[in-house]
């Protein structure tokens, strides 16, 4: 049977948003992203070649399910990626270090957020004053 471990394990840690089991012998997985998706995919696809039986992709590539040969194979494989997430985890702290384009990616959504808070005011002054001059009319 296959497991995760080293690169595969670290990866899995940094990205996964969310995995549990589904259906009788499935495990739904959901990444951060499109790419992370895929990347997993691939490598969940090759570490648990022999098991897997069934695979789809969710909405986008970001999630997917995987189908094991029986419940039994698929519990097992939800134990081992939880023993080996464990096993990380107590090696390299709970907090998976951030990486260069999730740091760039953080601060641009901050500044995103503070130019629509700008622009919102921006609208909702221009539209008290224009009421006001027409209320100002009459």
């Amino acid at each position: 049977m296959g497991r995760l471990k080293g690169e595969n394990i670290e990866f899995f840690a940094k990205h996964k948003e969310s995995y549990k089991s589904a259906y009788k012998t499935q495990i739904y997985f959901c990444f951060d992203s499109k790419s992370h998706g895929e990347s997993a995919f691939n490598m969940l696809k090759k570490a648990y070649a022999s098991e897997c039986n069934y695979d789809a992709y969710g909405w986008d590539k970001r999630d997917f399910y995987l189908g094991f040969t029986s419940r039994e194979v698929r519990d097992w494989v939800l134990s081992d990626i939880e023993d080996s997430l464990s096993s990380y985890q107590k090696d390299h702290g709970n907090d998976p270090v951030e990486t260069e384009d999730e740091a760039v990616t953080t601060s641009s959504n901050n500044e995103t957020e503070t130019d629509d808070t700008g622009t919102y005011i921006v609208i909702g002054a221009a539209a008290a004053i224009i009421i006001l001059l027409l209320l100002w009319r009459k």
